[in-house]
C-alpha cells in the first residue's frame, strides 16, 4: 500500500510540475524577427545549426546533384551518357538543372516511383493476405490507374474522388482502392 501512497504522489507531483508550465499551444504567438538571409525559412535553419554547432554541407557538384535528383524522382540512377550530357553543358548550373527537373518530371519512371509511396500507404497487394492468401489476378489495373493518375498530373480532389467513386466518375480500375489492403473475405472467414 505504501507504494501505492509513493506513486500516485509521485505523479501528483510531476503533473503539477508540468502544469506550472503553460503549453505552448496557449501562448501568445509571437513574430520572430528575420534577417536578410536568402529565404526567411533559411534564417531558422541557420539558428539551429548554430545552437547545435552544425554546418551545411557543401554545395554538391554537378554529377552529385543528377544522381540525387534521378534517385529521388525516378527511383534510378541516371545512365553513363545522361551524367557526361550534364556534366559537359555549359550553361550555369541552375538553368542546365531546370532542365532535367523537367525531364524527370515527364519521364514514366517518375509516376512509377511515386505511385509506390501511395500503394504502400494504402496497404496495396496482389494478394488478399492473411492464411489463405489467395491471389488478386486483376490488381495490376488499380496499380497502372495509379502510376497513369500521377504522370497525368491529375489533380489531388480527382485523383481522391474517382478512388471512391470511380463507378460514377468513369474511372473503375480506380475502385481497386476499396479492396487494395489485406481482406479476410466471407468466404475465407473460420478457415484461418
Amino acid at each position: 500500500m505504501q507504494c501505492v501512497r509513493s506513486f500516485l504522489l509521485l505523479c501528483f507531483i510531476a503533473t503539477t510540475a508540468v502544469a506550472a508550465e503553460p503549453h505552448w499551444s496557449l501562448q501568445p504567438m509571437k513574430c520572430a524577427v528575420v534577417s536578410g538571409e536568402s529565404h526567411p525559412i533559411d534564417f531558422f535553419i541557420f539558428q539551429k545549426l548554430r545552437e547545435k554547432k552544425l554546418t551545411y554541407s557543401a554545395e554538391a557538384d554537378r554529377v552529385t546533384l543528377l544522381r540525387r535528383v534521378t534517385l529521388d524522382l525516378t527511383g534510378l540512377p541516371p545512365s553513363p551518357a545522361e551524367v557526361r550530357a550534364f556534366a559537359r553543358d555549359a550553361r550555369p548550373t541552375d538553368e542546365a538543372f531546370i532542365e532535367v527537373l523537367d525531364r524527370l518530371l515527364a519521364s514514366p519512371r517518375h509516376g512509377e516511383r511515386w505511385a509506390q509511396h501511395w500503394l504502400d500507404v494504402i496497404r496495396w497487394a496482389e494478394t488478399v493476405g492473411f492464411e489463405t492468401n489467395g491471389e488478386r489476378a486483376e490488381a495490376w489495373h488499380y496499380r497502372d490507374w495509379v502510376i497513369h493518375a500521377l504522370n497525368a498530373d491529375l489533380p489531388y480532389d480527382k485523383f481522391l474522388r474517382d478512388q471512391l467513386a470511380g463507378d460514377i466518375t468513369g474511372a473503375d480500375a480506380a475502385l481497386g482502392f476499396l479492396v487494395a489492403g489485406p481482406a479476410n473475405l466471407p468466404g475465407q472467414v473460420g478457415r484461418d
